[in-house]
């Protein structure tokens, strides 16, 4: 079966669709859109939902609006189009959320909506998961489980007993990234040496 090209309607009703999860934020956003544009569609690439996420993490704003503008335009290959798209996909829910958050305050008693709350914490939770295996068997190949476990472990901790405001995710990522150029940079002199070695020996 062909593939469906990629128009304007049909990535408005797909992202009007993903973006009732927004609430969980990009996170949970991107398996959902994984799901449908790669795997389903194949309309974009693993590696660019993974340049998606890593570029919607380091500018700031919202995630979810960054990655369907982002996707949009990149299939549209039209700015008003993918304006249009993630204005008039994003914003029935959020007029939606406006509604309960006013009506909530005014007429529906609280318990209710920490009912709704409780509900979509394991949708949340189980969609970051999914996102989290998957990123943890890509790069199994390039970095052993065990540094993924420490990396966890170290993060957990950190989150849970770093009192605030020392507490800053700022901190943890910066300590990461230093590690892993060291890390890399080992690994590619590793490499070099045993190139140079190869060569001698040859």
């Amino acid at each position: 079966m062909k593939n469906e090209k990629p128009t304007f309607w049909k990535l408005f009703f797909l992202f009007l669709k993903v973006s009732i999860f927004s609430f969980g934020g990009g996170n949970a956003l991107f398996p959902m859109i994984k799901n449908y544009c790669v795997d389903k569609h194949k309309w974009i690439t693993e590696q660019d939902i993974d340049d998606i996420l890593i570029i919607t993490k380091l500018i700031p704003g919202a995630s979810s609006v960054e990655a369907i503008a982002h996707i949009s335009y990149l299939l549209l290959k039209s700015k008003w189009k993918a304006t249009l798209v993630t204005i008039f996909s994003l914003l029935p829910h959020t007029l939606l959320f406006f509604v309960i958050f006013y009506l909530g305050n005014k007429f529906i008693p609280m318990q209710y909506l920490n009912i709704i709350y409780v509900a979509t914490i394991p949708i949340i939770i189980s969609l970051l998961i999914v996102m989290i295996f998957r990123y943890i068997k890509a790069e199994s190949k390039d970095m052993p489980i065990t540094i993924h476990w420490i990396i966890f472990i170290i993060t957990l901790c950190f989150c849970i007993f770093v009192p605030v405001p020392w507490s800053m995710p700022i901190i943890i990522i910066s300590f990461f990234a230093l590690c892993l150029l060291i890390f890399s940079y080992f690994k590619k002199r590793k490499n070099k040496n045993n190139g140079d070695m190869k060569v001698w020996l040859f």
